[in-house]
């Protein structure tokens, strides 16, 4: 390779590292940033096997999840979209690696209110870390029948529904509401949690997005909650992995339920504008 190359090479190597890093996909096309006024923009991030979600107009904004080894593509979203304060962050559960990142997180932005679900013993040490290092945040420790505000974007929480035994039937699960519109967004749990929420809230879950639970698999993803559910959409936030998520079990829930699917691994990054006129997939 001759030194021309060389330095042609490099220089397009520092220029996708410089856009990753800005919140731009160099596989799919660029994330829109700048939703219009009286809209709610929800962004289910491609973040692999993982779950992380923001939602927020232009004056309020919600991050769900953990970026997981993604932090400078979030971080780089935040900052294109104009956001320096963000008014609550959910943690999803207290997995190693989705406390490192919420970590990084609420280091790199003003977080107004950090949401913690109730804690199980094997994430004692990770929740104590996250409260003592998030001085400047309010921590609020969070479970099933909680409400909050930011703006016009309501929050109300689902699960934990009782005291969780393990990050399987601890994470948290919340209905982001605009207006009439909502979106169901649920972390890595289990189907026994996901029961305990559709029991729960026989009456509170129908939404106009579902974010399915533990990435599509057939024991979160019941018809159960499916059918409460009533969504137009389901977004299931997956990366390559060794469980077979998502399961054709769901896939075919999917397919009877009649909801369009659309899935991160594929994909890409997931983006919706809800407003008074209703929902719309811009990405």
């Amino acid at each position: 390779m001759n030194k021309r190359k060389v330095i042609s090479t490099v220089i397009l190597a520092v220029l996708i590292v410089a856009l990753a890093a800005a919140g731009y996909s160099v596989s799919h096309s660029v994330i829109p940033v700048d939703p219009p006024d009286g809209v709610m923009r929800a962004v289910f991030f491609d973040v692999g096997y993982n779950d992380c979600a923001l939602f927020y107009t232009k004056d309020a904004s919600v991050l769900i999840g953990s970026p997981h080894g993604k932090c400078s593509k979030i971080a780089g979203y935040l900052k294109r979209a104009g956001i320096e304060t963000i008014d609550y962050f959910i943690v999803p559960d207290y997995k190693n690696e989705n406390c490192a990142d919420s970590k990084k997180i609420t280091q790199r932005f003003k977080v107004e209110n950090l949401l913690l679900p109730l804690s199980y013993d094997g994430g004692k040490t990770n929740y104590l870390t996250l409260k003592a290092t998030n001085k400047s945040s309010v921590v609020i420790d969070i479970y099933a029948g909680q409400s909050y505000r930011a703006g016009g974007i309501g929050i109300e929480v689902l699960s934990p529904t009782d005291e969780p035994a393990s990050s399987s039937d601890g994470g948290a699960a919340v209905r982001v509401t605009y207006g009439e519109n909502a979106v169901l967004w649920f972390a890595d749990i289990n189907g026994e949690q996901v029961k305990k929420v559709t029991d729960a809230f026989p009456y509170g879950l129908s939404c106009d997005i579902i974010k399915l639970p533990m990435h599509g698999s057939g024991g979160s993803c019941s018809e159960d909650l499916l059918g409460l559910s009533g969504a137009e959409y389901a977004v299931i936030s997956c990366g390559k992995n060794v469980y077979g998520h998502p399961s054709k079990e769901t896939a075919k829930r999917l397919e009877d339920a009649g909801m369009e699917t659309a899935i991160t691994q594929s994909d890409g990054t997931v983006v919706f504008d809800i407003s008074g006129k209703g929902v719309e997939r811009i990405r």
